[in-house]
C-alpha cells in the first residue's frame, strides 16, 4: 500500500486545487475584473515546440506566446482570442506590449453540445475599464 496523505479542509479559490503551471479561468475571480501589468522587462514569452494540455497532437505547438505579469508567478497563455484583444489594443508589435496594464475576466464560453460540452469558463483579456 502506498503512503498516506493527510489532506485540509479548503474553502477557497477552486483554481488553487489545480496544479497547473499557467493562469487559467480557475485561478481568477468569476464576479469581477483583475487587473495587471504585463512586465515592463520579460512580459512577453515565445516557447517553441511545446506541449500543452493533455499532450495531444493538437496541444503540441511549434510557437505559443504567454504573458508575464508583475506580482503573479503564472503565465497567461496566449490564444488566438487573447492576442487579438492585444493587437487591437496595443498594435502588432509585442515590445508595445511591455509595462500596460490589461482587465483578465472570466467569460462563459458556449460550445455546440457536439463538442460534448455545452458551457465551460475561458479566461480573456481586455482593456481595464471596458466590461462588455
Amino acid at each position: 500500500m502506498g503512503e498516506k496523505y493527510t489532506g485540509t479542509a479548503f474553502k477557497g479559490n477552486a483554481g488553487l486545487l489545480k496544479d497547473s503551471a499557467w493562469l487559467t479561468a480557475e485561478s481568477l475571480p468569476s464576479d469581477r475584473d483583475t487587473v495587471v501589468q504585463i512586465d515592463p522587462h520579460e512580459g512577453v514569452q515565445h516557447y517553441e515546440n511545446i506541449t500543452l494540455g493533455g499532450g495531444t497532437k493538437k496541444d503540441k505547438k511549434a510557437h505559443y506566446g504567454a504573458l508575464r505579469f508583475v506580482g503573479k508567478e503564472k503565465e497567461l497563455g496566449l490564444n488566438s482570442t487573447n492576442l487579438k484583444v492585444l493587437i487591437a489594443l496595443f498594435g502588432k508589435e509585442t515590445a508595445k506590449w511591455y509595462g500596460q496594464h490589461v482587465a483578465l475576466h472570466v467569460e462563459k464560453v458556449i460550445k455546440p453540445p457536439a463538442a460534448g460540452k455545452v458551457a465551460s469558463n475561458g479566461d480573456g483579456a481586455r482593456e481595464p475599464g471596458s466590461e462588455e
